[in-house]
């Protein structure tokens, strides 16, 4: 009986400390895979700059003007609203909604007056891999007039990261879209790209997803078929005029009846049309979000997801 007493005593043990390893092995698994993680990254601040979350007002009247042509886009008196549209002395947005072919998207026709009108924004306001949020909240808590869903970069661990003038991470990974402090946009595909040289030109924002939308100007009727889904869905897009000049577009899409999306080649094909030199897309599908004045401007699938960042427009 003793010997029975002393055996059942060791299992109990050896049954507790299997539970425990195992509870502990869950946890590290949770924490590793699930948990948002701050990715460990030497965060380099380019061109002088200070990152955008430490502007005040006063500092960014000081930040350099873009050479504009189209003065007439602003307004020297009180800001102008409507549901549609915003215009004060450095911003001028409209957007506008097209129905054709079975396809509802969204396009707003964006001037700047200064560079750094045109932001980024981490979800939690950190960088790291599986911070998350919605695109509306991202843009409530950083005062965006116009806000669209990013490229999701914490979805990886690969793929050029500028974020208001600080480099996150340099690795390339597919085309990149960067924007410069005078306000440029150019694309470059993988083998084009040289991080150096970029920082050079002066780098403001990077973006990594694409493909790219436009060639030389031209549209792109053909893409990497592994690497792009290339059948109707819904898109989001940055497209370039000129410097201060730009658009951001959003189609919807998964919606019988509504709006059935677009594919790459029709993407490309909105940009040109408008007459954009660049054009570039983002992350799509359900991320595919527009926000104006705190109101969701489309109705993204399956009612939208979270995602890691935001590109918007604050005045």
């Amino acid at each position: 009986m003793k010997n029975n007493g002393k055996n059942i005593k060791i299992s109990i043990v050896i049954f507790i400390d299997t539970l425990l390893v195992g509870l502990g092995l869950v946890g590290f698994a949770l924490f590793h895979h699930a948990m948002p993680q701050s990715m460990d990254t030497d965060i380099q601040i380019l061109n002088n700059t200070v990152l955008a979350e430490e502007l005040n007002a006063e500092e960014l009247n000081t930040y350099e003007q873009l050479d504009s042509k189209v003065v007439d886009k602003y307004t020297t008196g009180e800001i102008i609203e409507t549901d549609t549209s915003y215009i004060s002395e450095d911003l001028n947005i409209k957007i506008d909604r097209v129905q054709e072919n079975n396809v509802t998207y969204y396009v707003a026709d964006i001037y700047i007056n200064n560079y750094t009108d045109l932001m980024t924004a981490f979800a939690m306001d950190t960088y790291g891999k599986a911070f998350v949020d919605d695109t509306l909240d991202m843009a409530i808590e950083n005062n965006a007039i116009l806000a669209i869903s990013g490229d999701y970069y914490g979805n990886g661990e690969d793929g050029i990261v500028i974020r208001n003038g600080a480099l996150y991470r340099d690795d390339v990974e597919c085309d990149v879209l960067v924007m410069n402090t005078d306000g440029t946009m150019e694309t470059y595909t993988e083998d084009e790209f040289d991080i150096d040289t970029v920082i050079a030109n002066g780098a403001y924002q990077a973006w990594s997803f694409g493909p790219m939308l436009l060639d030389g100007g031209k549209v792109i009727t053909e893409f990497d078929a592994s690497r792009h889904v290339l059948k109707d869905n819904p898109r989001c897009g940055i497209g370039y005029f000129e410097s201060g000049h730009y658009c951001f577009i959003v189609v919807d899409g998964r919606q019988e009846g509504y709006s059935e999306g677009v594919t790459l080649d029709e993407f490309s094909q909105i940009f040109y049309d408008l007459g954009c030199k660049v054009a570039y897309n983002m992350d799509g599908g359900k991320s595919a979000v527009m926000v104006f004045m705190d109101e969701v401007v489309n109705q993204p699938a399956s009612g939208g997801r979270e995602i890691s960042d935001i590109v918007f427009i604050a005045d």
